[in-house]
């Protein structure tokens, strides 16, 4: 009778997760460039994100740096269909 759910989220939903977050990122680096890529963050995971986004703006270019959030975007995107897509077929 006592059946324990599992409240771990999958790792497609992990994914999937990812793929919106990096979308929003993507948006709000467009409408609000300042903001984000000159703003101090107070976490140290932003901080490095930030530093990583700023050395390829300044190095390369604005357009590279969608193109960095794009590709982690892809990866995460692909990675939630696949993992989605396997699980329909283990069910």
């Amino acid at each position: 009778m006592n059946k324990k759910i599992n409240k771990d989220w999958e790792p497609w939903q992990e994914n999937l997760l990812g793929f919106i977050v990096m979308g929003l990122l993507i948006l709000s680096i467009y409408f609000l460039h300042d903001d984000v890529l000159l703003k101090e963050d107070p976490g140290t995971r932003g901080k490095a994100f930030q530093q990583i986004l700023n050395y390829i703006e300044n190095k390369f270019g604005l357009e590279y740096v969608y193109g960095f959030l794009s590709l982690i975007m892809l990866i995460a995107g692909v990675k939630a269909y696949r993992g989605y897509s396997k699980r329909d077929n283990r069910n």
